[in-house]
Order: structure tokens, then sequence, then C-alpha cells
């Protein structure tokens, strides 16, 4: 058996991570092959080697890392809706601009949706013109702590067409 270089080993294990992090899957030899520059065959062989030094967990067809184990897999699907006025209430224009994936590790089950922060009002809570509001969808606006984030603000509906972004403040009897 010929000597692997292990430059070439770190090359595909850090190929396999990357590609992991952004498919969410292992790649074939074919593609690892194409990335690092190797015959597919090659490309094999280097996983079967690398395999049985602990570099990496490889059962024929999937590939495994430390790194890539780590790798949240369970996502949800939200919604980014358009623009929520922080201060004076303005047209909702409700249509999906597009779908963000978010770790549900993270943010946890439910119904989410992201609106573009329109407006100055809320600066001072960190949220400036442009940002991404992440809401979830609540029959009750509650000052509550989840995941460690505290939810201070809510969405008001001034009307069936018009929404915007305010302050919650709750109060503790002394």
């Amino acid at each position: 058996m010929r000597h692997k270089s292990t430059e070439l080993m770190g090359t595909i294990k850090a190929f396999v991570e990357e590609y992991y992090k952004n498919y969410r899957h292992s790649p074939s030899t074919t593609e690892i092959a194409n990335a690092v520059g190797i015959a597919r065959g090659t490309a094999y062989k280097y996983l079967l080697a690398m395999s049985d030094n602990g570099m990496i967990r490889y059962d024929g067809q999937q590939i495994s890392t430390e790194q890539t184990e780590k790798v949240q897999t369970e996502f949800t699907s939200v919604a980014l809706l358009g623009a929520v006025s922080c201060g004076v209430p303005t047209l909702e224009e409700e249509y999906a601009e597009e779908y963000v994936s978010l770790p549900v590790s993270m943010f946890g089950n439910g119904t989410f949706f992201l609106l573009r922060a329109n407006g100055e009002s809320m600066i001072d809570a960190g949220i400036s013109p442009g940002d991404l509001v992440l809401v979830r969808k609540q029959s009750e606006a509650t000052d509550r702590c989840s995941k460690g984030v505290r939810h201070l603000f809510r969405l008001k509906r001034a009307c069936k067409t018009e929404a915007n972004l305010k302050y919650v403040f709750t109060y503790q009897e002394i």
C-alpha cells in the first residue's frame, strides 16, 4: 500500500466539513475528487485510509467527522414577509420574499416569520432600519425568556392591513 499524504487527507477532511455545512449531507467521492484534483478511485482509497486512521467515519457512503456530527440538521422554514414599521403604522404587504431555515435547537418549534424593520423608533432596543426581526406567532404578548432570549416586543396590528412593532412592558407587583 502506498503512503497517503497527510496534507491531502487534511484537505479532503476540510472539504467534507465545509460541504456538509453548506448542503447538510456528505459529498460523493466524485465531488471530493473534483474538489481536490484527484481521481475518484484515489478519493475512495483516501476515505478508507482516513477512516482506518480515525480521522473520519466512513461506511462506504456517508462520511462524518467530529465537526459534522455537531451540525444541527433539524430546521424550520421561516418566511421573510416584508417590512414592519417601527413607529408609525404602515401598510402591511404579506407575501413571502424568500424563506430562511432556522435551527430548531436555537429557536424551538412554532410558527415564525421574519420582517424587515423600517423606521428608527426601536434603535434604543437595538433594532435598526433594515434589521430582520423574528416574530413568533402567538395569541398574547408576554414578557418571558425562551432559550436565553428575552421577548420584549410585539407586533401590533392597527387593522387587517397595517402592522407596527411595539415594546411590551410588564409590571411586577412589589
